[in-house]
């Protein structure tokens, strides 16, 4: 039996899958769905021709499941949103609306576990027009009698996974990356960024976070970054007296754990220092936060490891003797994640490298640097990266 799985799901995160276009991706699944649809209600279910049709949205569907847990379909005020991306109107969304109207169903939500039979059975039962004022025929009971747990028709969580998440516009929003939109999905709350952070999975029903764990676990230090540095600092100084002035035991260590998360958190931060600066704590613990910024055992060090080895080994690559290559899109990437995740320092020491490159003797290498640099200055931000240049 087929089924959509989530292909090479590791802790390393490709930037093919951070920039995957989830906009681009919902558009062709109403289309293929809709096309699909209308061979099912021509054929029928059992037909070949109606049979192969689904190939394409369910491959579509695995291409969303690998950034996320499931698809959601959603009708407001008579508009459709997939993903919570409102979908231009056009003849395959309409029609989407329409058997979903004639359903009475204004949410659906696919999860990760759907097989190709089970989403095949949907389809054909999705465009039966049957009098829908007998509960037998909602489609919610047709699932149910299937036994299909993986397809949900106004269900709780169909609606509360549209609901809970900012709505975008399809036609207005700029950015639909998966990198964009998992970063939109977390809060910019720094205790629930923090649970997050040291819970993982457990918390994610809890806050309706639907994409991947690998993703976020990437994406959570690049949020970090973007939160103002006096914020942080307020948020921790908060705690701070928390810590030294509650005298109820067990409020008192539950601040104690957010402030001990929050510090590993301020470590992926570009301004860490200046918000660190005189904030003690006191915290009673033998784990002193600041020591695990560069252990490769801890969380906040071995990302800040991988990242730093990553870019010099990119340079090594493109400063081979054998290897014209001049400007490397791997580099960008690798040199911006640096920023984000609050390693200014060794954002300088390459840039100090590709500074000495200049001075080389060798044309070649000499123009590698220069646009190297030119390419890096793109990624540094001019109010806190400008210690970087």
């Amino acid at each position: 039996m087929s089924k959509v799985t989530k292909k090479n799901v590791t802790k390393e995160v490709s930037e093919q899958l951070l920039n995957t276009n989830l906009k681009e991706l919902a558009f062709n699944f109403v289309r293929e769905l809709s096309l699909a649809c209308r061979k099912v209600t021509i054929y029928g279910s059992s037909h070949q021709v109606a049979a192969r049709s689904i190939d394409k949205p369910f491959l579509l569907l695995g291409k969303i499941f690998a950034a996320k847990k499931y698809l959601n379909l959603n009708i407001l005020r008579g508009d459709l949103y997939v993903l919570n991306i409102s979908v231009k109107d056009d003849l395959f969304s309409r029609q989407i609306i329409h058997y979903m109207q004639m359903q009475d169903i204004n949410a659906i939500l696919f999860k990760s576990s759907v097989t190709h039979l089970e989403f095949l059975k949907f389809i054909d039962r999705f465009v039966k027009r049957l009098n829908i004022s007998d509960s037998k025929n909602f489609i919610k009971s047709y699932l149910n009698a299937e036994k299909i747990e993986s397809i949900e028709a106004n269900s709780t969580l169909a609606y509360k996974v549209f609901e809970a998440h900012s709505i975008v516009r399809g036609d207005a929003y700029k950015e639909f990356s998966v990198r964009a939109l998992a970063s939109l999905q977390l809060s910019s709350d720094l205790n629930e960024i923090a649970e997050i952070c040291t819970k993982g999975e457990k918390v994610y029903d809890k806050y309706v976070v639907d994409f991947n764990h690998e993703i976020i676990e990437y994406i959570i230090p690049e949020k970090i970054s973007s939160i103002p540095a006096r914020e942080i600092r307020k948020h921790l100084i908060k705690y701070g007296d928390l810590v030294h002035n509650e005298e109820d035991q067990k409020k008192r260590k539950e601040a104690i754990e957010t402030c001990m998360a929050l510090c590993k958190l301020v470590e992926f931060h570009p301004d860490h220092d200046e918000i660190m600066d005189n904030v003690d704590f006191n915290l009673d613990s033998n784990k002193d936060p600041g020591k695990e910024k560069n252990d490769p055992k801890s969380a906040t060090g071995s990302i800040k490891i991988e990242s730093n080895n990553k870019i010099e080994a990119i340079l090594d690559v493109i400063f081979e003797a054998n290897n014209e290559e001049i400007v490397s899109n791997e580099f960008i990437s690798a040199f911006s994640r640096l920023l984000k995740t609050g390693q200014r320092e060794n954002a300088i020491s390459k840039v100090d490298f590709l500074f000495k490159k200049l001075c080389s003797s060798d044309t070649i290498i000499r123009q590698k640097a220069l646009s190297l640099l030119v390419e890096a200055t793109k990624s540094i931000s001019l109010i806190s990266d400008k210690v970087v240049f």
